[in-house]
């Protein structure tokens, strides 16, 4: 059962678009921005130079002006101006308190319980005004006893950044600082191991920084501003500069000792763009037995050192985050959203597919219904079938109309002379609007229209004097003028030689 959920887990992570996390580095003076290219992506890594006064002292002094420049590298990192990119930053250590601890080997099993009310004991400022977070250096077999660094910094401070850069639209997953990121960009390539201890000295525009690294892991650092190496005319006293750093690299090295008396540190690393030799020849000649290499910021870097951080960031990541959410916070929540935007797209994708194949379905199997419909001899058949009875149908009532008009001829024709015998006496003078003949001739009605009322009259004794013609009656009621100018009249009489009281039949 364990093995086949392990088996679904491995399917969902593989389905789940992997969080893609740069490393980005704001110190004073200069902002850096390095990705690591997957597949056809090319690695980035792009410096912007920063105005004096913006970032000073490890803190924001402009926020305005930082801000800036981080949509400016935003516009070079992404084509796409409203696409949120995802970094692990790194700021300097002015302000990061750190402080070593050890907890017995039988607080493992409640690790995160005991480091915590450790750190809350060991806090160099209030806690409730603090960040602070921790991780596991290593075990100290010969004491029995757990190696554990804790840092700390104000929440004002470590805020301020994480404003300006999501304002920037940049994504914070986790805040580190540049001692924490170097020791893993130093190991990457080489400059120093895991096996050994190793001390870095970083001189950049904001100062010194001292960094002890043991195990491949952070254990302490220490950092020092330009001033204190500074003449009365502000310009670096070289003397005093090689002397200071000496003094310092001395007293980190038996710090050290005197925690793990069993090995010393013995490889220096001196990360710098300018005095690299005249420290190194110093060291050379205060520690002979000391390994010094000089490497420049090209090489090592704290954004390449977030970005590897960012590359395996993690539901299993357990370094530092000076932040309210830690890396693990912020993958499992990447993780639910682009779990959520998967399925979604999945889903509508789907949806739309089915749809497709559905409309798809059906314009085939209708235009096949069609074919079949077309081709089958039974349904043509039966189509000739229908139309066939529809003929008849037509026939038989064409038939039947025949039938009615020869009887209707057969019936009037007797009536056709008394007609054309009338139509004779209008003389083309009067126009015929509607003749009737009932009862064989007992009864005609003839409904016209002349031009003036004299010409009905004259109409009427024509048909009078015809003598084939009785009881002509043209009523003066009858006579109604028309809007073209004519009158219409109505006059009636029946054939002469019709008795009034037979029953004749209706022509």
């Amino acid at each position: 059962m364990k093995k086949f959920l392990n088996q679904i887990n491995s399917v969902v992570l593989k389905l789940i678009p992997k969080l893609e996390v740069s490393g980005l580095e704001i110190s004073d003076g200069l902002v850096r921005f390095y990705s690591i290219g997957r597949g056809e992506n090319k690695t980035k890594h792009i410096l912007l130079r920063l105005a004096p006064g913006v970032v000073a002292n490890g803190r924001v002094i402009n926020a305005g002006a930082l801000q800036e420049t981080l949509a400016q590298l935003h516009k070079r990192v992404s084509d796409n101006p409203k696409k949120v990119v995802s970094v692990v930053v790194s700021i300097p250590i002015n302000n990061i308190y750190i402080q070593p601890f050890s907890l017995p080997v039988l607080a493992k099993d409640n690790l995160k319980e005991s480091a915590e009310l450790n750190m809350r004991m060991i806090s160099p400022i209030d806690v409730s005004k603090a960040y602070y977070d921790w991780q596991e250096i290593g075990e100290n077999t010969s004491k029995d006893q757990l190696d554990i660094v804790g840092a700390f910094i104000a929440k004002e401070v470590a805020d301020k950044f994480i404003e300006v850069i999501q304002g920037a639209n940049f994504s914070v997953a986790a805040v580190e600082f540049s001692s924490l990121s170097l020791i893993r960009a130093a190991i990457k390539n080489g400059i120093t191991s895991k096996d050994t201890p190793s001390l870095i000295l970083q001189m950049d525009q904001g100062g010194l920084g001292f960094i002890i690294s043991h195990m491949g892991q952070l254990y302490f650092h220490y950092f020092t501003e330009w001033d204190r190496y500074r003449d009365g005319n502000k310009n670096i006293d070289i003397n005093k500069f090689k002397d200071g750093v000496v003094d310092e690299v001395r007293k980190l090295i038996n710090f050290y000792l005197t925690n793990f008396k069993t090995s010393d540190i013995k490889d220096i690393v001196v990360l710098a763009e300018n005095f690299t030799e005249e420290v190194k020849a110093a060291l050379q000649g205060t520690l002979p037995g000391a390994q010094i290499k000089t490497v420049s910021f090209n090489e090592v870097n704290s954004a390449y050192g977030s970005a590897l951080r960012g590359a395996s960031v993690g539901s299993r990541d357990s370094s530092i985050s000076l932040a309210n959410l830690s890396a693990i916070d912020v993958f499992r929540k990447s993780q639910i959203t682009n779990l959520i935007s998967l399925w979604r797209n999945f889903i509508f994708t789907t949806f739309g597919f089915l749809l497709l194949v559905f409309l798809g379905s059906a314009i085939y199997f209708q235009r096949t219904a069609e074919g079949v419909k077309k081709s089958d001899p039974l349904i043509v058949n039966q189509e000739s079938s229908l139309r066939l009875m529809q003929l008849e149908a037509e026939v038989e009532q064409f038939n039947t109309t025949v039938h009615m008009l020869q009887t209707l001829a057969q019936d009037t024709s007797g009536i056709y002379p008394t007609v054309q015998r009338l139509t004779g006496l209008m003389a083309g003078i009067v126009n015929l609007r509607r003749m009737t003949i009932t009862n064989g001739g007992a009864q005609i009605t003839i409904n016209g229209s002349v031009t003036t009322e004299q010409l009905a009259r004259d109409f009427k004794t024509r048909i009078q004097a015809d003598g084939e013609f009785a009881d002509v009656d043209l009523p003066f009621q009858e006579f109604r003028p028309q809007v073209d100018g004519t009158i219409e009249f109505l006059i009636r009489m029946r054939l002469a030689d019709i008795d009034i009281q037979e029953d004749a039949s209706e022509g």
